[in-house]
Parts: C-alpha cells; structure tokens; sequence
C-alpha cells in the first residue's frame, strides 16, 4: 500500500505504523499542504461482516462537532476491496503506552500529569455525551498523546453508541466494563444505562494514570480483588498507597448502583480537589 494515493491523489500513503485484526493503519500525507494524517485501511469484507462497527465509527464521528480532545475524522473512501478512514495524526503513541513506558508519568509527583490528562478526557467525553454519542470503549488505548500529555485526543468510536440505554452487554474492554454492562452482579440486569458504563470507564482509567495499574481484571464476582472490594469499598486503600481523597472518589466513581454512582460534573469536582492521589513512598 505504500504510495497509495487517495482523496483524488491529494493524500499519500507514506509508512505503515499499525497493524490490527482487519487491517493496517498508516502515515499519510496530504501532498498539497504537508499535513500528515493516521488511514485505517480495512479489508471491504471486514468491513462489511464484522457487526458494521467502521460504519457506526464513521457515522458516529460524522455526527460530532469538532473538539480539541476528540481526534478529527477528515474522510472515508471506499475502493473495490477496501475502505479507508482518514484521521488526525498524532504522533506521541498511546496513553496505555505513556503510563508504562514515560517516565513522566510515572512516581507520587505526577498529581499534576494526572490532573492534566484527566480533565482533557473529561472534556471529550462531556463532548460526546452532549451531542449523543456515548464510547463504551474508554480506554488508555483509545487516548491518544501529544507533548507529554500536554494535549490528548479521544479516539475509536467502533462501539460507541447513541441509545441512553443499551442491551448490547460485553460491549468494551473487559478491565474498563462496569459491573451492568456485563449483566449486573447477579447476571439479571435487562439494559444499563451507557452514561453511567463511561463514568466507571474513566474511574479505571483514573486508577491507570494515578498508580500505573488497574484496580482488578474484571468488575465480576468471579475476581477476587473485585469481590473484596464489593465486601468493602475501602479495600482498594489497602492493596494501593492511595490517599483517603482518592479513596473517596473511588467509592463514588465504583458505586455498585449506576444510578447512584457520581456523574461527570461531580467527578470533576472531586478530581479538581484531590491535592494527592498516591501516598508518598515510606
């Protein structure tokens, strides 16, 4: 695919820098300004049979007004065989990869790398849900990094959706799904409610920036640290040096009942006045 041209020849496909399950993303760039972009290349077949979720992904990120923090959709193309989605590029990886391999995100001083990046998801994700479209599939993989975490760009809307209420149970990254999302704790829950899945997202991923790990492998009674946790909420104060704020929001970005659980606005706020996430080392 390398010097593909697409776009009317305008963009240029100039290195190959993913590839995935369907296809392969590369560096693209647009030979009349300059600017490089990220292109999904994806097999027509793939496209068309894998539960449509480039569609919906296209649709979905046609329908949003542009934010800083949500990466632009420039355009799709479809050939006889594939079908190309044109992205803004950003070139600092992923925020999975900053929290494990950038130094600068890492140790008790990073409060303020916290803060930072956490308010920019913030905002993409009230952006989101202020037009209608709710991710399902926030995850540090699906942020992506500028400078350090000076700029982050939500990414991915492949399983996101726009229905308040969703049946469509499993749908996400098992670390990242809220306890509803997998059928409820004893397996009967009828839909859940898909503002509140995002805000026990953006709680794991709260938990990824602050520690450097997650707070369990799946939010099910099957996992023992999850279990623990719903025996007693404070237990996550005992297995991570997290400080008694950060417990707080904890409980209230985990709280069992989705309906009692924190909103965006609140979780802001408490984020806001948590001087310190972790507690310094002895």
């Amino acid at each position: 695919m390398l010097g593909l041209k697409i776009g009317q020849g305008r963009y240029e496909f100039i290195e190959l820098i993913g590839v995935g399950t369907y296809g392969e993303v590369y560096l693209t760039r647009d030979n009349h300004t300059g600017d490089l972009y990220a292109t999904k290349c994806i097999r027509k077949a793939d496209f068309d049979t894998k539960t449509c979720s480039y569609a919906n992904e296209i649709a979905l990120q046609s329908k949003l007004p542009p934010h800083p923090n949500v990466a632009r959709f420039m355009f799709a193309e479809t050939w006889d065989e594939h079908v190309f989605i044109v992205m803004e590029f950003c070139p600092g990886g992923d925020l999975y990869d900053n929290i494990v391999n950038n130094p600068v995100f890492k140790g008790s001083s990073n409060n303020n790398v916290v803060h930072r990046v956490f308010f920019q998801l913030l905002d993409a994700v009230e952006h989101c849900h202020k037009h209608g479209v709710y991710h399902r599939d926030l995850k540090p993989e699906n942020v992506l990094v500028i400078d350090n975490g000076r700029l982050v760009k939500l990414i991915d809307f492949g399983l996101a959706t726009e229905r308040i209420r969703s049946c469509d149970f499993g749908c996400g990254s098992s670390y990242y799904m809220s306890p509803e999302c997998q059928g409820g704790l004893d397996g009967r829950c009828m839909a859940y409610d898909t503002v509140a899945n995002d805000v026990w997202s953006l709680g794991v991923i709260l938990v990824n920036l602050a520690s450097g790990r997650n707070p369990w492998n799946q939010a099910i009674m099957s996992d023992p640290i999850f279990r623990a946790f719903v025996n007693n909420p404070d237990f996550l104060s005992t297995a991570l040096p997290i400080t008694d704020e950060f417990n707080h929001i904890i409980k209230r970005v985990f709280t069992l009942d989705p309906y009692e659980r924190c909103r965006l606005p609140e979780l802001r706020n408490l984020v806001r006045k948590c001087r310190h996430f972790m507690r310094p080392n002895p």
